[in-house]
């Protein structure tokens, strides 16, 4: 047996996880090692089994029960899995499977009812890593790109959707990227209803949709019961459910399916045009831009889906990742695009199979298996909990990970994680370690949903298994988190107020809330232990590092821009650029405290989910504001009154001398009462850029008759 494993390191790790599983060490101790041969065979049975039946049914076009990337994990963990197990060597079931594979696409199975897109739909060129998404940025910015937007990259079925006279005629598959199938029945299907997809428009004439068919979770159990009920039969994942339905949509389906359309592309007299130009035209269709963003939000992301350079791209795309798998949206990855996406598209053209203004991020890592020892449960910012497996100390990149995300209890189900499983880890974007499959279940319990708080043992309320949280706003770990927040760079930037110090002040009961930072003294913060030394001795933490950090709670005091005071304060989806939305508008903190349901809805681009956080969290913040107020800290610097609106203006081309980027220009413009459009439409008043132009916004701005006004001439407009 020794000399057997011998012959391959990964069929040894294997091997090593079996016999760290306690299961298996207490048949190892009466060395029945014969018996970790027959297991592993049955694993190896097992997993042909599930994989011959997902290919089989993603061909037939009913679609994998996995997802692209469960399918490739599990294809690699096969091909390990037999290299030593001769038997398999000749195995034409193994064969078939490792010389296979489950494209992503659709290619036209008939050469008949085909039709020619009259521009190529493309694919994505892809990074795995952020040094290429770096490359890729030094590229955009050189052709005059300064804002990026982060995008879902959806997991459905890409179409095209064909409007001549403003009525729809056609849809097709995106097929090879020149010829796809004509699934244009699915317009006026009795059994199939499209969110999205409009029969016709209202105004533009002649025009291409191409974006995304897709199901959302709701509109996926909805189907898969109807599926079940009609056929006995489920279906394990969303983007089956699409292709089983446009497959199966030329004839009755036998059941209700109810899909959505995005787009993520428009073209109009076969030219690119930016989405914006869209929602002017039909406010019914969904773009990719507001669905993300609103995914986004309601997962508890802060902040815009933009950013003005590397730093700020590398800090969304993370914390898109990470949000991701709280959507109700399938998503497998995110698509960066410069904000002014038509301009840069044409500007810097296209390869074969790709446009070089865009790309896609599919949160690459180093993959290992592992298995699951425990799950336990921590409490974040805003109270929802998380389960997180402790697995066999495993190496990646470098690092050993003893910890994985399980990312929420719905996703836990799902997947069938249970103690004992034997599952792929992965680190997102090199950072967040998170189980990406599990390889084999395991016969122990399912991992049920705790009834009380870890932290402060309350009992736990559920909307349903993606949103378990702790209703008490005193919790010690809600509580931490958004202490962590307020004295960020984003917020009072507190410096030299580490996590650990941070935790010691949060644990002391000295802090209530953000306000009761600008109460501390010196003698407050010198002797807060703050755990042990080498030694085993009490850390304090000292009279110096206390008088620095009670120095820069005092600077903060007077300096802090009220944006940051904003988001400081601690509502639910306000980040910075949220807090700048909503002063710009409602002109101080003092109005946003008494601001009313229908002063918020008017403000644009604020969404009804941030609009749901600031009317039910305002009692509570408001006592934080007038504990702010007495303490006498400077409530608006920056933005003390409120702003009236001047007008509407767009850009094409550079920023002003003098602003670092467009972010910091349209930041200036909205403190004066100007709202950016980032696209010229009826309600722009001022055009910045150069009239010679001959790019896409400065034509579009002609034709809208809009004033063009030199970027460096902007003050005439003020």
């Amino acid at each position: 047996m020794t000399h057997f494993l011998c012959y391959n390191r990964m069929w040894l790790g294997i091997v090593k996880l079996i016999m760290q599983n306690e299961n298996w060490r207490k048949l190892m101790t009466d060395n029945q090692t014969e018996i970790i041969v027959d297991e592993l065979k049955k694993s190896t049975e097992a997993l042909i089994t599930e994989l011959t039946k997902a290919a089989d049914l993603y061909y037939q076009g009913e679609g994998s029960p996995l997802t692209d990337d469960e399918y490739d994990e599990k294809i690699l963990f096969l091909r390990d899995l037999i290299v030593n197990q001769v038997e398999y060597n000749t195995d034409k079931r193994i064969s078939d499977l490792l010389e296979g594979s489950v494209a992503a696409g659709s290619t036209p199975s008939k050469k008949d009812n085909l039709i020619t897109h009259s521009v190529p739909m493309l694919s994505l060129d892809k990074a795995n890593s952020m040094t290429e998404i770096k490359s890729w940025l030094d590229k955009i910015e050189d052709a005059g790109s300064t804002m990026m937007r982060v995008q879902a990259k959806l997991d459905g079925f890409a179409i095209e959707a064909r409007y001549v006279n403003k009525v729809g005629v056609e849809v097709s598959t995106r097929g090879d990227g020149s010829v796809g199938e004509d699934i244009s029945y699915l317009l006026n299907h009795p059994d199939i209803s499209i969110v999205g997809l409009p029969s016709s428009l209202k105004i533009i004439e002649n025009c291409s949709l191409r974006g995304e068919l897709f199901a959302r979770q709701s509109q996926f159990d909805k189907l898969n019961n109807a599926r079940f009920a009609a056929t006995n039969s489920r279906l394990e994942n969303s983007r089956n459910g699409v292709v089983g339905v446009v497959k199966k949509g030329k004839s009755d389906l036998g059941y209700k399916a109810e899909l959505t359309f995005c787009v993520y592309s428009v073209l109009i007299d076969g030219e690119y045009h930016d989405l914006d130009d869209l929602k002017v035209a039909h406010e019914d269709v969904i773009t990719i831009n507001e669905l993300s963003s609103y995914e986004y939000a309601n997962a508890g992301g802060s902040g815009d889906l933009t950013a003005r350079d590397f730093d700020e791209l590398s800090d969304v795309i993370r914390d898109f990742g990470e949000k991701r798998v709280d959507f109700d949206i399938p998503t497998d990855g995110a698509v960066i695009k410069p904000i002014e996406e038509s301009r840069l598209y044409n500007a810097m053209g296209n390869t074969a199979h790709h446009p070089k203004a865009f790309i896609a991020f599919k949160y690459p890592s180093e993959k290992q298996p592992a298995i699951v020892l425990d799950v336990v449960f921590s409490v974040g910012k805003t109270g929802r909990v998380t389960p997180t497996a402790i697995v066999t100390p495993t190496n990646l990149s470098g690092v050993t990970v003893s910890r994985a995300s399980c990312h929420n209890f719905n996703w836990l189900k799902e997947k069938n994680v249970r103690i004992g499983s034997t599952v792929m880890i992965t680190r997102a974007n090199d950072v967040t370690p998170a189980i990406s499959s599990v390889l084999i279940a395991g016969d122990n319990k399912p991992i049920t949903v705790p009834k009380h708080c870890p932290e402060c043992n309350t009992e736990l309320v559920a909307e349903d298994l993606k949103n378990v949280k702790c209703p008490n706003p005193k919790c010690p770990s809600v509580f931490f988190f958004k202490m962590r927040s307020a004295t960020s760079k984003q917020g009072l930037d507190i410096d030299g107020l580490n996590n650990v110090g941070l935790k010691a002040l949060c644990e002391s009961g000295i802090l209530s809330d953000v306000a009761d930072l600008f109460s501390l003294t010196v003698n407050d913060l010198k002797d807060l232990p703050m755990g042990e030394t080498s030694t085993g001795n009490v850390r304090k933490f000292g009279k110096v590092k206390g008088a620095k950090i009670i120095s820069h709670i005092k600077t903060a005091k007077d300096n802090t821009p009220a944006y940051k005071l904003l988001n400081a304060m601690g509502f639910n989806g306000v980040g910075p650029s949220t807090a700048k939305l909503l002063l710009a508008n409602l002109g101080s903190i003092g109005q946003l405290m008494n601001a009313s349901l229908n002063d918020l809805t008017d403000i644009p681009g604020l969404g009804t989910v941030k609009t749901k956080y600031l009317i039910e969290e305002q009692k509570t913040i408001k006592e934080v504001y007038n504990k702010l107020l007495a303490l006498n800290v400077k409530m608006d610097n920056g933005l003390a009154t409120k702003v009236t609106e001047k007008g509407h203006f767009a850009i094409s081309g550079k920023v002003p001398e003098g602003f670092a980027n467009r972010g910091a220009f349209t930041d200036y413009m909205a403190t004066l009462g100007w709202v950016f459009d980032s696209a010229p439409k009826t309600t722009t008043t001022v055009m910045l850029g150069n009239e010679t132009d001959t790019s896409s916004k400065i034509q579009k701005a002609k034709k809208l008759k809009i004033k063009i006004v030199n970027p460096d001439d902007y003050k005439t407009i003020l």
